[in-house]
């Protein structure tokens, strides 16, 4: 039996989710298992939906089921996020399925060991005491060794290395983003906007607006709400 888990917020669900949900499918899932961000989301921010309804719209979307990632690890940096994330799926998956920048597996487990040893961790204590912004730094490094990333890559750094250090028996699989970036605003022309530019557009534009960038099933759920 394939059980694949997705480390989510679906802050709100969007038609780029649908895909990933989707492509567990495709991979043979039999089961679809989500840890899902609480009311409380990175940097704890509150979710614009509670968990059961955003629960309720994963579920309608494919998911089969969806545990909660709770506080304060729902709200904590990468490592921490990530690490709490594959703990809660260990127990029930054996592939973690993530989006990224790269869509690249391979440099993505390459990046994981890198960051994990002795000098990486040294040198990256030594410039955030100096200073220097820890997700900058830790960017700058994994590029200069030849592991450019971008900000869902680093994610998804984090939990292969999580997967090593919990010796959790998961196999990594990525999907190759599409879209916007997960933090890009911008909607025009774009395939898949990001959650961020959802919210925005709720805001400023009405929750109306948005029905084109979400699954049917899941709008409806949040229209109700």
């Amino acid at each position: 039996m394939k059980n694949i888990g997705i480390v989510c917020e679906f802050n709100p669900l969007h038609n780029g989710h649908e895909r990933l949900l989707r492509y567990a499918r495709e991979l043979g899932a039999e089961r679809v298992v989500c840890v899902m961000s609480g009311n409380a989301t990175q940097r704890g921010e509150l979710a614009v939906l509670d968990k059961y309804t955003r629960a309720k719209a994963a579920i309608a979307a494919g998911a089969d089921l969806v545990l909660e990632l709770p506080y304060p690890w729902s709200s904590a940096s990468a490592e921490y996020f990530a690490r709490a994330a594959v703990a809660v799926l260990s127990g029930s998956c054996d592939t973690l399925l993530f989006g990224s920048e790269s869509g690249d597996i391979e440099l993505i487990c390459r990046a994981a060991t890198l960051a994990a040893t002795d000098d990486f961790r040294e040198e990256y204590r030594r410039r955030t005491k100096a200073g220097e912004g820890a997700a900058g730094v830790y960017f700058d490094m994994l590029r200069d060794a030849g592991a450019p990333l971008g900000s869902n890559d680093l994610l998804g750094v984090e939990y292969v290395r999580a997967i090593g250090e919990l010796g959790a028996d998961m196999t990594p699989v990525t999907l190759k983003r599409e879209g916007a970036d997960y933090n890009d605003e911008s909607i025009d022309g774009a395939s898949y906007p990001s959650a961020t530019a959802i919210r925005k557009m709720w805001q400023e534009l009405g929750f109306e607006e948005s029905v084109k960038h979400m699954p049917r099933t899941a709008y409806e759920i949040y229209e109700k709400a």
